[in-house]
């Protein structure tokens, strides 16, 4: 299972937010992430991804210890 979230990157001295697709586990829990990249083939499916990232904006914000293991982008 996956959705959109805003997660927390840390890169050397720098901390962002970016909108990531976020993975889960069995448990519902988030294992990893990769960098969202939004690639639409009709505009309707682009107004419905822009839903699902409103959402995103709407829940917490996923830090690295949030995930299970540590933080693992793919």
């Amino acid at each position: 299972m996956w959705n959109y979230r805003v997660v927390e990157i840390q890169e050397e001295n720098c901390v962002s937010v970016e909108i990531c697709e976020v993975y889960y586990d069995q448990k519902g829990l988030p294992m990893g992430y990769c960098r969202a990249t939004i690639n639409e083939a009709t505009v309707q499916d682009l107004k419905t991804t822009l839903e699902h990232l409103e959402i995103a904006l709407k829940k917490p914000v996923l830090k690295p210890s949030d995930f299970v293991g540590g933080l693992n982008e793919h």
